[in-house]
């Protein structure tokens, strides 16, 4: 699904950069479910990987079966705290993945603070930070971006932001 994002960025056959071009409200609402229309949209048209994506599904659920056993048997809310962060980073994706960095230009203010975090904290940041240069060079690993950066022409961003 992501490489069809980059290949298709925000056309009519990008399901996953869909969640960029609604209106807020509706990313808001719908937004928690895209993640599971995506898995029926990947299973539907990969024909070649549904043993892997049955299996991987099976896998989820077994360990949030584990999680929630672990915390019966052990009184642990380790595991339960990992799953809920795990639901709601999942049910925020549309967001913080697709709209927002599909919506702001590279010099926003926010863009350009969490560009400064970037170089300092997580490759998630960097993705949000340089999310324009992840889509003009999709083979340059999220951590190499704040370095591409310094050195790339921000000119291609312009295909990546809806408007």
């Amino acid at each position: 699904m992501h490489l069809r994002h980059h290949g298709r960025c925000l056309k009519h056959d990008d399901p996953e950069g869909v969640c960029a071009t609604w209106p807020f409200y509706r990313v808001l609402l719908e937004g928690p479910l895209h993640i599971f229309a995506m898995r029926f949209y990947s299973y539907k048209t990969g024909k070649n990987l549904r043993r892997f994506q049955i299996g991987e599904t099976a896998a989820t659920v077994l360990l949030i079966f584990a999680a929630v056993a672990l915390y019966y048997f052990f009184v642990s809310l380790a595991g339960i705290v990992y799953w809920i962060v795990a639901a709601l980073l999942s049910a925020t994706i549309p967001v913080w993945a697709a709209y927002i960095p599909h919506r702001l230009a590279p010099e926003n203010p926010a863009v350009r603070s969490a560009g400064n975090i970037a170089q300092i904290w997580t490759p998630v940041i960097s993705s949000f930070a340089y999310h324009h240069l992840n889509h003009a060079f999709p083979k340059v690993p999220t951590a190499l971006l704040p370095i591409l950066a310094k050195t790339a022409e921000a000119t291609e961003y312009k295909i990546h932001v809806h408007s």
